[in-house]
């Protein structure tokens, strides 16, 4: 990914997400990996990229499984459970209000895209 404008810490606190993408990331536990106060990390993140960290985590947790759903066969639930989300339905909902549709309709609609071509 591009990261050329964002300061190391920043970077290095993407990577880090990238990386632990299928856990449940602890902004704490994070901030003690990469060497830097919590509090600190939090508000430089905030600055460079005006999100918070943890709308940028549900933003690629969210891109990685609408990645996933186009590429196979797997559950909401599966995923939800993949991704360290708390429960399915909190996954559906931070879905949905990310791309505006629910899981499985945007399954439907990159199944129907599949049979297009």
């Amino acid at each position: 990914k591009q990261r050329q404008h964002y300061s190391a810490t920043v970077s290095g606190c993407m990577d880090y997400i990238e990386t632990h993408l299928f856990e449940k990331i602890n902004l704490e536990q994070m901030a003690k990996q990469l060497g830097y106060a919590s509090y600190y990390l939090s508000k430089r993140f905030k600055q460079e990229t005006g999100k918070t960290v943890n709308d940028y985590i549900k933003e690629e947790k969210i891109e990685r499984a609408k990645l996933l759903f186009t590429r196979g066969d797997i559950t909401v639930n599966e995923m939800s459970e993949r991704l360290a989300f708390s429960s399915p339905s909190y996954f559906c909902a931070i879905f949905k209000q990310h791309t505006g549709m629910l899981p499985s309709e945007f399954i439907s609609l990159s199944q129907a895209a599949k049979g297009e071509k």
